[in-house]
C-alpha cells in the first residue's frame, strides 16, 4: 500500500512539473504593461479595404496586419506572424518574421517591419501579405521568439474570407463611334475631334467593371457610366492621338486595348 502511495505521488509530481515546463516553455498575453509582450490590433482601415465587390481576391489583395511589441530585457531574436493551423510535425509556419538579433532594425520597404515608439523598448509591428484562397478564414497570431526558446504568444486574430475570380467566361465590349473593336490594336479614321464610346464587361460573378481611357496624359475612369464621348484635342490631319482602354475587374486591369485615331473621312 505504501508503495503505490508513493508512486501515485510521484506520478502526481511528475505531471505537475511537465505542466510547469510546459507553462513556462510559452505564453500569450491579453495586454502589454511592463513585462515582455505582443499584441496585435484589429485593422479596418481603408488600407484594408477589400477593392472587389465580391470581397478579398485571391493572390491580389494586400492585405496589413499590426501591432504592438513590448521586449523589455529579454534577448528577442524575431517577431513573427504565424499561421496558427498550419503547424507540421510540431514546426511552425510563419506568413513573415522580423528580425530582432540587434534591436529593431528594419525598413518600412520590408515585407514585414519594425518602428520605434517614443516608448523605451516599445516598437510597432507590421507585417504586410497577400491574401490567397488557401488561407482563407486562417487564424494568425504574432509570436516573440526569445534565445532561451521561450515563445511568447500575442492574441489571435481571423485573416478575412478569400474569393477565387472567375475569369474562364469574360465578355469584353468596346464600340467606338458605333463600330466593335475585336483587337488589342485597331487604327481608325474619324471625321471629328470626340469618340463616341461605349463598352460592357460580362462576367460569371457580376464583378463591378470600369474602363479606364488615357490618351496625351489625360485619363477618364468610367465607373458608373458604360457610354459617353471623350474629346481628342490634340487630334489633326497632321498629328495622330494614341488612346488606352484599360479594362478593369474589381480594380484590377485585366484587358488593354490601345488604338490610333487619324483625322479624316470614315471609312
Amino acid at each position: 500500500m505504501e508503495k503505490a502511495k508513493l508512486a501515485h505521488f510521484f506520478r502526481l509530481s511528475m505531471y505537475s512539473t511537465i505542466y510547469l515546463i510546459i507553462y513556462i516553455s510559452s505564453y500569450a498575453c491579453e495586454r502589454c504593461g511592463d513585462e515582455e509582450c505582443i499584441l496585435l490590433f484589429a485593422n479596418h482601415t481603408e488600407e484594408n479595404r477589400a477593392r472587389c465587390n465580391i470581397g478579398y481576391v485571391d493572390g491580389l489583395e494586400k492585405y496589413v496586419v499590426k501591432g504592438q511589441v513590448n521586449i523589455t530585457d529579454k534577448n528577442v531574436l524575431a517577431v513573427g506572424l504565424e499561421n496558427v493551423a498550419a503547424k507540421q510535425f510540431g514546426i511552425p509556419s510563419y506568413f513573415c518574421l522580423i528580425r530582432f538579433v540587434k534591436g529593431c532594425i528594419s525598413n518600412k520597404t520590408d515585407l514585414c517591419y519594425c518602428v520605434a515608439t517614443d516608448q523605451r523598448n516599445v516598437f510597432n509591428i507590421v507585417f504586410n501579405m497577400t491574401l490567397t484562397y488557401q488561407y482563407r478564414n486562417a487564424q494568425a497570431r504574432a509570436v516573440m521568439l526569445l534565445s532561451d526558446r521561450q515563445d511568447i504568444f500575442s492574441n489571435d486574430i481571423k485573416l478575412p474570407n478569400v474569393t477565387q475570380l472567375d475569369l474562364t467566361n469574360v465578355t469584353y465590349v468596346l464600340n467606338i463611334n458605333g463600330k466593335k473593336v475585336n483587337t488589342e490594336k485597331c487604327l481608325k479614321s474619324v471625321p471629328g475631334s470626340t469618340l463616341d464610346i461605349s463598352y460592357d464587361v460580362v462576367t460569371s460573378q457580376n464583378l463591378r467593371t470600369e474602363l479606364r481611357i488615357t490618351s496625351d496624359n489625360k485619363t477618364d475612369l468610367w465607373r458608373d457610366t458604360k457610354e459617353g464621348s471623350f474629346p481628342l484635342p490634340g487630334l489633326s490631319v497632321e498629328a495622330a492621338s494614341d488612346v488606352y482602354f484599360t479594362f478593369n475587374l474589381c480594380g484590377f486591369s485585366e484587358k488593354k486595348v490601345l488604338c490610333t485615331f487619324i483625322k479624316g473621312s470614315l471609312h
